[in-house]
Order: structure tokens, then C-alpha cells, then sequence
């Protein structure tokens, strides 16, 4: 990430230092230097937003009375001679961005994050200000709007000159940098889900849809979190204004000067928590609506099931509709066929008339063998399929009895080891042991 030099900022007062005001993450972990000197010259709870992954968070550490401060450390080329310095107060804030965006080759939904912090470091004589991982885009808003352009007459960006006497303008000042990039990030989401409603007619890609649906919730997510870290800058900033101004006797001037840019600040802080309150509503809304698309995914499947259902339950009636055809057809032709069968038998003779005109038609006397054969078979048949039946319903119900006492063999057989465990505990510990000898 392209850095700010120290030549590109300008000094509008002695007492302000800034020699290289944005720094990556990546920076604290290869300086060549004592790491020991590093870690002493931040406070302690700092370090989270540089090695922590976290959504959004604020802190706050004041350092009452005079101490030794390690300037000799280096970061991004910076140099600060070793001083006695009565330090106030180092104040940090840290905003979480999911940027989601659509590949305009592939269509494939991709995102990356974004942790943006800011620390600042006010003594009586001398005051810090860092960026850390600032995207480009709040990089050149807050340089070039803001540091190299002190011609406005409006905004916070009038009032950089006298950031010294109150530093949580840069807090202000990195908030509302950001609100651009949560709006965009916003619209990216908006727009992804906005595709999603107009190409509703194509089958629903579920996976992508649940996928979308993750992103929106940690939109939601990181502008709730966003607006309750501006609160807890907006708090903090009213009560150390407060206290410093029970703590310190000012002129009318400069007392007005200072409650005029705490004003300012305010302001400033309550119009990015209402703007991110809107932004948090918008996504709120953009779920749900996000939600009814999933669910109209799942009516427009389950809509397409019932009718091919609907259509598998016709041809099921059509095909009932031919076996009740044929079936009637076998019952027509069925006593017929039966009885030229028997009467085609080698039970019955017929022959035609001869010459005398006489014709000659004659039935067995052994007829009865037919019938003796034919019942038993058929009653024998009807019983063994009475029998098969009922044999699988006899072992459906025996494998129904054979799994169920298992289960209640398993049951026994835990209850009998967890017993034996706590009888073995009983024993180690000397209360159970037997003592007669």
C-alpha cells in the first residue's frame, strides 16, 4: 500500500507531528529493531488491532504524570528523539469492511476484508497520529481532502490546523472517509441481490444464494458494531473534554476555540452514527429481501415438484386406466380359454362325423384324476402365499424385539461402566478402600 510522505504533509503547527501518517499492519512485524523497544513504545492493549482479526473496537489508555518515552523507536522511517514527555492519553479505534464484489469474467461472487485503524497519542507538547491499513481510496480522501487542502471554510477539514487540541478529529476525520467505502460496499451487495430478483426465471443456484446470504449478515454485522465503536468514541470524547476542562484554566479565546472544534467533532461523530444507522437499516432491509428470494427459490422448486407429481400421478392414471383394460379383457377371455383347455385335454375325445353321418364325442373315466391333482395344487398354492406373507411380517416383528433388547443391552452395559468408574474413584481416593485385614 502506497504511503504518505512526510513531504507531501504539511505542518500547521509546531507542536502537531506527523512525519508518515499510514502504515500497514505488516510494518510492525519487520522493523530491525529490539521488538522489546517496539511493544514499550505502544500501549499493550493496542497490538489487538494490528495482530487480532476483529470487527470494529476502541480503546482508550491514559498515562498520568510524567514518564520516559521510548521515541528512539523507528516505524515507516520515522525517528523521534527521547524526551520527558507528560503523556494524557493514546486513544485507538478500529472499523471492519467486507468489500463483495462480482467478477465480471467468471460471474463468480468474490470478496476480501479490510481492518482500518487509527491511533493517536496526544502529550502536552507533542501528538502522534497513525493510520493502519488504510485502503487507497481513504488514503487519498483524507490526504488530499483534508492535510493538503486547508482552503475550506466548512467541514473538518477546515479545522486540521488545531488538530492538536483535540485529537479525536482524525478519529472523526478516518470515520468519515470510510462512510464512502461502506457505501459502496453496500451498493456492491445491493446490486449482486438485485441481479439475483431479475434473473429469478433460471433454476435457483442455492449454494450462491446461502453464500450471498452469509455476506449480508456480516454487513449487518460490521455497521452494528461500526455505530456502537462511533458511540464509544462520542462518549469518550465528551468525557475527556469534560474532565479537561474541570483540569485546566484556558482563556476566553482559546476556550472558545476548543468548544468550537469539540462541537465540531460531535457533530460530526452523531452524523456518521445516524448515516451508519441508515446504512444498517438498508442492509436489514436488503436481507430480508435477500430472504424472500430464497424463499421463493424453494416455493418455485417445491411449485415444480408438486406438478411433476401432479403429472407422474396422470400417467400413473392413464397406465391404470390400460391394465384395467387388459385386466377386463383376461376376465373375458379367461372362463373361455379355461374351458377349451379342459375340454382340449387328452380327457376328452371328439370325432367328426364319418361317412354314416354319425359323430362320436367321449369323455374319460379317469376325468377325476384332473380334479385330484388340481385342488390340492391350488389350495396348497393359496396356503403357501398366506404363509410367506405371514412369515414376513413374523420376522419383521423378530427383528423389531432382537433390536430393541440390544439397545436396552447397550443401555445396561453403560450404566454398568460408569458405576464401576466411579466405584474405581471411590477406591483411589483411600474413602472406599477395605480396611480389614
Amino acid at each position: 500500500m502506497t504511503r504518505q510522505s512526510s513531504s507531501e504533509v504539511q505542518y500547521y503547527e509546531e507542536f502537531v507531528w506527523k512525519e508518515d501518517l499510514f502504515a500497514n499492519a505488516s510494518d510492525f512485524e519487520d522493523q530491525g529493531q529490539n521488538p522489546t523497544e517496539l511493544c514499550s513504545f505502544f500501549p499493550p492493549s493496542f497490538w489487538r488491532i494490528v495482530k487480532e482479526d476483529l470487527n470494529g473496537a476502541f480503546g482508550l489508555e491514559r498515562h498520568e504524570g510524567t514518564s520516559e518515552l521510548a521515541y528512539g523507536v523507528s516505524l515507516n522511517s520515522q525517528k523521534l528523539s527521547k524526551s520527558s514527555i507528560d503523556m494524557i492519553s493514546d486513544a485507538w479505534s478500529t472499523f471492519k469492511m467486507k468489500h463483495v464484489y462480482k467478477e465480471e469474467d467468471s460471474g463468480e461472487i468474490e470478496y476480501n476484508w479490510s481492518q482500518v485503524s487509527v491511533l493517536t497519542r496526544q502529550s502536552k507538547t507533542k501528538q502522534l497520529v497513525l493510520f493502519i491499513d488504510s485502503p487507497p481510496a481513504v488514503v487519498d480522501q483524507i490526504v488530499r481532502d483534508c492535510l493538503l487542502n486547508t482552503s475550506r471554510s466548512v467541514g473538518l477539514a477546515s479545522h486540521v490546523s488545531s488538530a492538536f487540541h483535540d485529537p479525536f478529529i482524525w478519529h472523526a476525520l478516518l470515520i468519515g472517509a470510510l462512510e464512502t467505502e461502506y457505501e459502496k460496499d453496500y451498493w456492491n451487495l445491493r446490486n449482486i441481490v438485485r441481479g439475483r430478483e431479475k434473473g429469478r426465471d433460471g433454476e435457483p443456484d442455492f449454494p450462491l444464494l446461502h453464500d450471498l446470504g452469509r455476506h449480508l449478515i456480516h454487513a449487518k454485522e460490521i455497521f452494528d458494531v461500526a455505530i456502537n465503536t462511533i458511540d464509544s468514541i462520542m462518549h469518550h470524547h465528551q468525557s475527556l473534554y469534560g474532565e479537561f476542562r474541570k483540569g485546566k484554566a484556558l482563556g476566553i479565546e482559546e476556550q472558545t476555540s476548543r468548544e468550537r472544534l469539540h462541537n465540531i467533532i460531535q457533530e460530526k461523530l452523531y452524523i456518521s452514527e445516524k448515516d451508519m444507522t441508515a446504512k444498517k437499516a438498508r442492509a436489514i432491509s436488503l436481507n430480508e429481501r435477500h430472504h424472500n428470494e430464497i424463499n421463493l427459490g424453494y416455493h418455485v422448486v417445491t411449485q415444480k415438484a408438486n406438478q411433476l407429481s401432479i403429472d407422474i400421478a396422470r400417467i400413473a392414471r392413464r397406465d391404470n386406466a390400460t391394465m384395467k383394460a387388459l385386466a377386463l379383457i383376461g376376465v373375458l377371455y379367461l372362463p373361455g380359454t379355461f374351458i377349451s383347455g379342459i375340454f382340449g385335454s387328452n380327457f376328452f375325445n371328439y370325432n367328426p362325423p364319418n361317412n354314416d353321418g354319425s359323430a362320436d364325442w367321449r369323455m374319460s373315466d379317469k376325468f377325476w384324476i384332473y380334479w385330484v391333482i388340481t385342488i390340492p395344487v391350488t389350495i396348497f398354492t393359496v396356503m403357501l402365499w398366506a404363509m410367506l406373507d405371514e412369515t414376513v411380517m413374523l420376522y419383521k416383528k423378530f427383528i423389531g424385539i432382537v433390536e430393541d433388547a440390544m439397545q436396552k443391552w447397550w443401555d445396561d452395559l453403560a450404566i454398568f461402566n460408569k458405576r464401576r468408574d466411579a466405584e474405581e474413584e471411590y477406591d483411589i481416593g483411600g474413602f472406599g478402600a477395605n480396611t480389614d485385614s
